[in-house]
């Protein structure tokens, strides 16, 4: 289950965190950053899909038509917070009773979208350990992106049930 997702100079957001529980409900007025909170995850969930990250965030036609998704709102322009050119993104996963995952992926907008960092740690909450499964730059890109499918797949075969998990894992 997809527990807590944190924004660091993503769209509107310089430093939040919103926390899921089994049933969340996102209201507030026009403008607070609900759907900017949803694009995050979105974007989330395409980068644990394979997307490349400039598809993501500015589209291409062909590629989207083909999976039936769009662009992420703003594109590259208002991805990272102004006058930021980078944003961060993590979110922590259920995987058991005794086990959570942390993942975190930081983009630069700057000239070109590309990947400055990520990392995977695995939360022993029992043992109260942390452990690096990885951590990547962009050339590492690819790897990620398959170890980080195959801990989506862990937790959707033990039958999590949760909206916003179902968003990120599809």
């Amino acid at each position: 289950m997809l527990k807590e997702v944190h924004y660091k100079n993503w769209k509107s957001f310089s430093n939040a965190t919103l926390y899921i529980d089994p049933l969340t409900v996102l209201i507030g007025t026009n403008a607070s950053g609900k759907s900017n909170a949803l694009d995050g995850i979105a974007f989330l969930s395409r980068v644990v899909q394979g997307k490349e990250l400039q598809t993501i965030l500015s589209g291409d036609s062909a590629l989207l038509l083909e999976a039936n998704i769009q662009a992420i709102r703003g594109g590259v322009e208002w991805a990272a917070k102004h006058p930021h050119s980078s944003f961060i993104l993590e979110v922590v996963i259920e995987g058991d009773e005794e086990t959570d995952y942390h993942y975190s992926i930081e983009v630069s907008t700057k000239s070109d979208v590309e990947l400055v960092s990520e990392s995977l740690v695995k939360i022993d909450r029992k043992m109260n350990k942390r452990t690096k499964l990885f951590t990547a730059t962009a050339e590492e890109d690819r790897a990620r992106r398959l170890l980080l499918q195959f801990i989506m797949e862990d937790a959707q075969k033990r039958n999590r049930s949760n909206v916003l998990y179902r968003l990120l894992a599809n």
